[in-house]
């Protein structure tokens, strides 16, 4: 689904990424680990638009997209979950929701059949996001800045699967969050891929819970590939337990 191949990129003289080259293969979850400064977050803006690469391709599905906006990205059907959350903090829930629907529902309404359309598809999407996250339907009037840290990213989630995305990019899901928050994310997330088909590339510092969940994984190592395998394989890697599992 997705193929980087030998990507370069920088934020001004300093270069992010050596010649990245990874896959997605649709259907997975792909764990992308490293410390921080490794080039984790650079890959996704990247991926997503928000960082032109100097060189390499990057594909999704079959087209090729480095050289696109962020904005006919995600038309394409990806969405990025960024790090932080980054959520409108001073509109509520539910208008937080509605502009993650925004690239799905843009355009003229032609007619009242199509009107119609859209408003029950925008409602099969909100009844989708709840059944994930019940609080946010609880709290779908409430002020997002106003939510805890573990509401707020179960909104960010929300939010990025209200575009209805084939392909999901997830930044540090786990960030500033309580083990048991944490794990509860996770495990949604796994349903969301097993469920709904969404495909996944998780950027996460959380490597036990990562590879807990996901099928494949990258280690990246000051903005190069050090390390790819199965995520069976990459639990029992010397290396891998000793720099990012702890033991």
């Amino acid at each position: 689904m997705l193929q980087l191949r030998e990507v370069v990129a920088a934020y001004g003289p300093i270069v992010a990424l050596h010649g990245v080259s990874l896959e997605v293969p649709k259907g997975s979850i792909v764990a992308v680990l490293g410390a921080n400064g490794a080039g984790k977050t650079s890959t996704l803006r990247a991926i997503s638009g928000l960082l032109r690469p100097r060189s390499g391709s990057i594909e999704f599905e079959g087209q090729r997209i480095d050289r696109l906006s962020a904005e006919q990205i995600v038309s394409l059907g990806m969405s990025h979950i960024p790090e932080g959350r980054q959520l409108f903090s001073e509109l509520t829930v539910l208008e937080n929701l509605r502009l993650g629907a925004y690239s799905r529902f843009t355009g003229l309404v032609r007619s009242i059949g199509e009107y119609r359309w859209r408003k029950q598809d925008f409602e099969d999407a909100l009844k989708q996001v709840y059944e994930y996250f019940p609080i946010l339907a609880e709290r779908k009037n409430q002020i997002a800045g106003t939510l805890s840290g573990g509401e707020q990213q179960m909104l960010a989630i929300a939010r990025g699967l209200m575009g209805n995305p084939r392909l999901c990019l997830l930044d540090e899901p786990s960030m500033g969050l309580a083990p048991m928050v944490t794990r509860e994310i996770f495990q949604i997330i796994k349903t969301i891929n097993r469920t709904q088909g969404v495909t996944i590339l998780l950027v996460e510092q959380n490597a036990n819970l990562a590879l807990e969940i996901a099928h494949y994984g990258y280690v990246l190592e000051t903005g190069r590939i050090a390390l790819a395998d199965t995520s069976e394989n990459l639990r029992k890697s010397e290396a891998v337990r000793r720099s990012y599992l702890g033991y």
